[in-house]
């Protein structure tokens, strides 16, 4: 009796004694692949910082956990995988650009990628009234890390005049094609509302848009100076008369009334209104809607000629010696 019951004390002793190791091993293996799952789900070293990248619509899992994977954003694609069908179901991936700004794990990215976190910053752009495109280049070159200023002067100088000024709000994924568009949009949307005035003036929309573009460089911001503005130059071209206007000069030599040489005025440039007659041949810049309005409804006067005075006061004349008179008072 004592012998049996020795001998089954013994066997509970080898018994917990196998439990407690298979305890112990089980755990230091848990251990080990924690571990090795939580390395995996780190971002690797040289994770692509302030880059973007994008999920293209129709994009399978399979496929883009292996783009990630070539281009250093995961270490695992099985991981990946796993934790983005956990993550998102059945909804998969949302296309669009994705901005990686940071540092970012594995778990981070599934949620991003399959919930459409974008995480892309909003950028504000002014474009003021009469700014060339090649203005507007310069400023879309220095806020949009994507932008093609080469590609987008390509583009936009056919469009010279209908690139709409305002203030704009863009991703910071925007490209050249992206802002051509936008303000080509709202250039129609803003124009739609003048179509019928522009019809009554009985010029051709694209005249108005010429004229419009110099005005915004002849006249003050005040809408009754540019209606008497707009109403001398049209009158000069219905008579005949060269325009002689010095806008022009900053578009094709970047050069202001008071830098003008007399060599500059005699340049029979296409742009020269002091030696060709009638408009520019394109616009030379991109005016706002007041200045289209003011240029469609011209005030009617008996002046032929006007200048500014170096304070921006305007001058106007009936004759030309009346304006020579100008000029000799207020241009010394």
């Amino acid at each position: 009796m004592y012998t049996l019951n020795k001998f089954h004390h013994s066997k509970e002793k080898v018994v917990g004694f196998i439990k407690k190791e298979h305890f112990v091993f089980f755990g230091v293996v848990v251990v080990v692949v924690c571990a090795a799952v939580l390395v995996f789900l780190l971002p690797p070293k040289n994770f692509p910082v302030n880059d973007f990248i994008e999920v293209k619509k129709g994009t399978t899992m399979s496929e883009f956990s292996q783009q990630l994977k070539e281009e250093g954003y995961i270490k695992s694609v099985f991981l990946f995988q796993t934790i983005s069908i956990a993550l998102g179901g059945q909804g998969g991936l949302v296309a669009g650009d994705y901005s990686m700004g940071k540092t970012q794990n594995s778990p981070t990215l599934a949620r991003r990628f399959t919930h459409g976190l974008y995480d892309l910053e909003r950028i504000r752009i002014r474009f003021n009234e009469g700014d060339s495109v090649y203005v507007y280049a310069d400023i879309l070159d220095e806020k949009l890390p994507r932008f093609d200023k080469v590609q987008f002067l390509r583009i936009a100088e056919e469009k010279e005049g209908y690139l709409f000024p305002d203030t704009y709000i863009f991703f910071e994924t925007a490209d050249e094609q992206d802002v051509i568009l936008e303000l080509e949009t709202v250039f129609e949307e803003k124009t739609a509302k003048i179509k019928k005035a522009v019809e009554a003036s009985k010029r051709s929309f694209e005249d108005v848009v010429k004229m419009a573009s110099i005005i915004e460089k002849e006249a003050n911001r005040n809408k009754a100076e540019q209606q008497v503005i707009a109403g001398i130059l049209w009158k000069r071209i219905d008579k005949g008369m060269l325009l002689q206007v010095d806008a022009p000069f900053k578009y094709y030599l970047n050069k202001g009334s008071f830098e003008l040489t007399k060599e500059d005025l005699r340049s029979d440039h296409l742009y020269n209104t002091y030696t060709r007659k009638g408009l520019t041949p394109t616009p030379i810049g991109n005016p706002g809607l007041s200045t289209l309005i003011a240029v469609s409804n011209p005030t009617p006067s008996s002046y032929y000629f006007y200048l500014h005075d170096r304070k921006g006061n305007v001058h106007y004349a009936v004759t030309h010696e009346q304006h020579v008179a100008n000029k000799k008072a207020y241009l010394k």
